[in-house]
């Protein structure tokens, strides 16, 4: 699927810096009924938060505007959806910590709350088990929303990005 997008680039998993091994490719999430969500999140802001892991990858990689996708293996019961607000990533946005899933922190020190802001609009999508989600989760803030039920939700995703000489995608996650 990556190469019929390609524009004829290569795809490659992201090697890592000691260029011993490679980044994962992707990850099995599973996220269990009741607890199971992703709070509100966008990959630029992943970029401050785990700068370690970053560092490097961003050496070789324009991790900034990422793509993010996923293929849902299990639809949970009920919840777990995807929801896509119409809120795009400024540098200097923050959150006071991984776990929030309401405000976001403005580089002015000012407040947005996706949740309550009537100006901000939720786009939910609920895939089917064999769907591939694929979408510029690099600047936009997203969420999965909580698990409800008795079965849990299972993906398997990551993220995928251009190389900073612009011929080869790199996906990891």
């Amino acid at each position: 699927f990556f190469k019929s997008i390609s524009l004829k680039r290569d795809i490659l998993v992201a090697e890592t810096a000691d260029g011993i091994g490679n980044y994962p490719f992707s990850t099995f999430r599973l996220l269990v009924p009741e607890k199971g969500l992703m709070s509100v999140h966008c990959g630029n802001y992943f970029g401050k938060t785990f700068e370690v892991f970053y560092q490097d990858l961003t050496s070789k990689v324009a991790v900034e505007n990422q793509m993010s996708f996923f293929i849902m293996l299990q639809e949970p019961q009920q919840g777990g959806e995807l929801t896509l607000f119409n809120f795009r990533w400024k540098v200097g946005q923050t959150k006071k910590d991984n776990t929030e899933d309401n405000e976001i922190i403005q580089p002015d020190g000012s407040k947005m709350y996706v949740e309550d802001n009537p100006n901000i609009v939720k786009d939910k999508i609920r895939p089917k088990k064999g769907d591939m989600i694929l979408f510029q989760g690099g600047n936009i803030w997203h969420r999965v929303e909580t698990v409800r039920g008795k079965i849990p939700r299972i993906t398997l995703g990551g993220f995928i990005g251009i190389s900073k000489d612009d011929s080869t995608f790199y996906y990891w996650s």
